[in-house]
C-alpha cells in the first residue's frame, strides 16, 4: 500500500469516527474508540483498516424498526495511537475530547507494558521540548500533541 492509498483509508477512517464514532476512558480509566453501525460492510472496513483482529459485536434490538446494529471496539494503547493518528482531522470537539481522554489516561496509572513504554517516550519527548522552548510542561505537552495531528503519524 502506498501513502496516498494509507492517507485515504485514514482520512475515511477519520470522518466515520467524527459523525458516528465515540470517544471515552471507558470506566474513567481505559481508552477506547467505540463504532455502531447497521452498515456491517462499513464495519467490516473499519475494522480491517484500524485492527484486523478485534472482533464484530452483534446488536440485536428488541423493537420492530431497529435494524440490527454492529460494533467495534478499540481499546488501550492503539486506541491512543488512533486519537493521536486522525487528531488533526477531527473537529473541535472530538480534538478536546481526545485531549480529554490522553489526560485521563494518562492520570490513571493502569497502562500495560506497551503503553508504559509508550508513556515513556512520550515523556522524553516533552522535556526535550521544554527545556529547548523553556516552557512549562503544560505548554509542552500541548506543542507535541498539536505536533502529532499536524503530522497524522501514528504513536509507536
Amino acid at each position: 500500500m502506498n501513502l496516498l492509498q494509507l492517507s485515504s483509508k485514514i482520512i475515511w477512517v477519520a470522518g466515520i469516527l467524527e459523525g458516528e464514532g465515540c470517544f471515552n476512558l471507558h470506566k474513567g480509566k481505559y481508552a477506547r474508540i467505540q463504532l455502531e453501525m447497521c452498515d456491517l460492510d462499513i464495519i467490516q472496513r473499519i475494522r480491517d483498516i484500524m485492527d484486523p483482529s478485534t472482533n464484530i459485536r452483534i446488536k440485536k434490538y428488541e423493537k420492530i424498526n431497529h435494524n440490527t446494529a454492529y460494533v467495534i471496539v478499540i481499546n488501550g494503547q492503539l486506541a491512543i495511537e488512533w486519537m493521536m493518528t486522525i487528531y488533526c482531522l477531527m473537529g473541535n470537539r472530538r480534538k478536546e475530547k481526545i485531549r480529554e481522554i490522553i489526560q485521563g489516561w494518562k492520570s490513571t496509572g493502569i497502562m500495560s507494558v506497551g503503553d508504559k513504554t509508550f508513556l515513556a517516550k512520550r515523556k522524553k519527548q516533552i522535556e526535550t521540548i521544554m527545556n529547548i522552548r523553556n516552557i512549562p510542561r503544560e505548554e509542552a505537552e500541548k506543542i507535541l500533541l498539536e505536533q502529532w495531528g499536524r503530522d497524522g503519524g501514528t504513536i509507536q
